[in-house]
């Protein structure tokens, strides 16, 4: 159906069956099978310690941790196995009939619990390994189509056809005691040849319950890395650490007054007992990471305020990032995105800012632009930096497709017919004041070209002595040819600087134009691919910056003049002066960070919990994604931008696609695909 935001699944919906009969499931007439009943009739009942389960190491069915094998040999326990054996089963004949029918072949089949919450959206189909089933326990199942009767119709068939028991007191190998019926079906899936694999960290699902008595609110209270609560809670850092998304929430309330909260947007508020709901809780002790990251695993699902039926029924769904998030304040976003046009008018990257960036963040977003429609390379080497120009129509309609496809208000938006890194036509300089700054042009590049050759020089003579770092080095420190040194070079830095400031200041007319006030400014390059969606809103700590490189920020309100305004003023009053060799300031984004950090900005880089890249044309003159080559992710790990890229949001940064070979996957979904072209 249609969502908030007027977008729907896009989904043909071909069977649907509600049935309403309440008969049991028919028994197995099959001699030796175990038999289940009521506790406290006739029937045996298995007992026993050693019920030790998967739950219990913080990876398995929250529901049997405190439960004994008699839990589950009574009738509702074996209806309920029966019951999902049908289930998958019908699912399966619907596939097959629907194919039939139509003369056509799925390649994958998804079948999930319809009373799922999917904290996160899930990585496209690509990104998925077509070998084997990926399962999150029983609750969804990513199959590729060749496997799925042997997941879904193929444990049915054993039971009733007398070939395999359920007994639900056998336990399983290293763990005794209790057998619960995913396991079992997982076993048999596997005897009829589907490979399983359970996703862990890259799936936050969890069946929703009421908050009623009867249902009991359990599941957020085993947090742990690849837990159902852990892959709602946590995220994996570049170390492979798993950490709470939200370690602001730590700080207890009473440290902050009312407009701290309400600029953390923190409305549910829990302790550490059962989680017995929303509270003021203005004078609750501090809480502990697991525990904080509990309280809010049960804010986003359970004791969310969106946990509620639909009244009426034909009522408007609300985007699920604003679901998702309905126990805390929904933000005013400001989206700015800044800088050279390039390649924004690019299937790739309208597609991708629309949905992985503006709608997935989540709020009420409003779309800034300030863009220059000339192309100028900071590398202005023949060869390594074709200039990408692009039409004001063009500009224009990307930027109108985004704001239409995320139901993003339009603010204000510039586009400049000057180049890239030089607004209005004015060629960008140093302040003249500033005598002690680096100098930059065709003097300072053939001074660079000199201490380059000295420095090549003396690495050639230490050959196999080199350190590290030299080895790592795709160029001299001042860069091939000297271009560090370059006017362009200059031109490229002083360009988002003022790109920056721009930004925050059409936020700033539009807040004061409006009486309005924003609660975050993400603010990000035009000619950006983001592959896979950002989280929702309340899931990013709100008392620091977020970044991905000098790509992508998402700011609070309260940092945004610090982050893009504040930089630019150090270097005008010649406190900060920026060398670009490397070992000195480097690069423009070491200089802005080692600037945010001497004003004390707080900010952690994002990591693979943002896996973007800057989009090239395929072409002379452009070279091919240097971040996809199989070197640089594994120099860069996981959290590289090839790695957040190629690899899962596990502590272990297992390839998505092991059957391509390394690389594969991040060409094909960056320079190398076909929507990476005009449409």
């Amino acid at each position: 159906g249609s969502g908030g935001d007027g977008m729907s699944a896009q989904a043909e919906l071909a069977e649907l069956a509600l049935e309403r009969s309440a008969a049991p499931e028919p028994l197995a007439d099959c001699e030796g099978y175990t038999r289940y009943g009521d506790r406290g009739d006739s029937d045996p009942i298995a007992g026993g310690a050693g019920n030790t389960t998967s739950a219990a190491e913080g990876v398995g069915d929250h529901e049997i941790a405190n439960k004994t094998p008699e839990h589950f040999r009574t009738a509702a326990y074996l209806q309920s196995f029966l019951g999902q054996l049908r289930g998958n089963a019908e699912c399966m004949r619907m596939v097959e009939a629907h194919e039939a029918r139509h003369g056509l072949r799925f390649d994958w089949v998804l079948k999930l619990r319809p009373d799922l919450a999917v904290a996160r959206a899930l990585k496209p189909s690509c990104f998925w390994d077509p070998r084997v089933v990926h399962q999150r326990n029983d609750y969804i199942y990513i199959a590729p189509r060749d496997l799925a009767p042997a997941l879904l119709a193929a444990p049915r068939v054993a039971y009733y056809g007398c070939d395999r028991d359920y007994n639900s007191a056998a336990g399983r190998e290293g763990h005794p005691g209790v057998l619960a019926l995913e396991q079992w079906i997982f076993a048999r899936a596997a005897e009829a040849g589907a490979r399983l694999r359970e996703t862990g960290q890259e799936v936050a699902a969890a069946p929703l319950r009421p908050l009623a008595p009867g249902f009991p609110d359990v599941l957020c209270k085993f947090v742990a890395e690849g837990s159902y609560a852990g892959a709602v809670a946590l995220f994996v850092d570049g170390k492979g650490r798993a950490l709470p998304h939200r370690p602001d929430l730590l700080q207890p309330p009473s440290a902050r007054d009312a407009a701290d909260r309400a600029s953390y947007g923190l409305v549910v508020a829990a302790g550490e007992g059962d989680g017995g709901g929303a509270s003021n809780a203005s004078h609750a002790p501090p809480m502990g990471p697991m525990v904080a990251a509990s309280a809010f695993c049960r804010a986003v699902l359970n004791h969310n305020p969106a946990n509620a039926p639909l009244t009426p029924p034909t009522a408007i769904v609300p985007p699920a990032p604003d679901a998702l998030c309905g126990a805390f304040h929904k933000p005013r976003v400001a989206v700015c995105l800044s800088g050279g046009a390039r390649t924004l008018p690019h299937t790739l990257a309208r597609a991708t800012l629309r949905d992985n960036v503006v709608r997935a963040f989540g709020g009420d977003a409003t779309l800034f632009a300030y863009l220059k429609l000339r192309d100028r390379r900071g590398d202005d080497r023949p060869g390594m930096g074709e200039p990408v120009h692009t039409e004001a129509a063009a500009a224009r309609a990307a930027l109108e497709e985004i704001s239409a496809g995320a139901n993003a208000a339009i603010g204000t938006l510039v586009l400049d017919k000057g180049q890239a890194g030089d607004p209005g036509g004015r060629l960008l300089t140093p302040p003249a004041a500033c005598t002690n700054y680096t100098r930059y042009g065709a003097e300072a590049v053939a001074a660079a070209q000199r201490r380059n050759a000295v420095w090549m020089a003396a690495k050639k003579a230490r050959r196999g002595n080199a350190t590290s770092a030299e080895k790592a080095a795709n160029a001299p420190p001042e860069g091939a040819d000297g271009r560090f040194k370059s006017v362009a070079y200059l031109d490229s830095f002083l360009g988002q600087l003022h790109n920056n400031e721009r930004c925050l200041a059409m936020v700033e007319e539009h807040e004061e134009r409006h009486g309005i006030h924003f609660d975050w400014v993400v603010k990000l390059r035009p000619d950006l691919a983001v592959v896979r969606p950002l989280k929702p809103f309340c899931f990013w700590d709100a008392s620091r910056v977020h970044h991905r490189n000098d790509w992508l920020y998402l700011a609070p309100r309260a940092l945004a003049a610090p982050l893009l305004r504040a930089p630019l003023r150090e270097y005008e009053a010649c406190r900060r002066n920026y060398n670009s060799a490397r070992g000195a300031d480097g690069p423009v984004e070491q200089w802005l960070f080692s600037t945010l950090d001497s004003m004390g900005v707080p900010r952690a880089e994002m990591g693979r919990e943002a896996a973007t890249a800057v989009l090239r044309p395929l072409g002379r003159g452009h070279p091919d994604n240097l971040l996809c080559a199989p070197a640089a992710i594994e120099r860069g790990g996981a959290a590289g931008f090839g790695g957040a890229i190629e690899r899962e949001r596990t502590a272990e940064g297992a390839p998505h696609r092991p059957d391509l070979p390394p690389g594969e996957l991040c060409r094909r979904v960056l320079n190398h695909n076909p929507t990476n072209s005009a449409p």
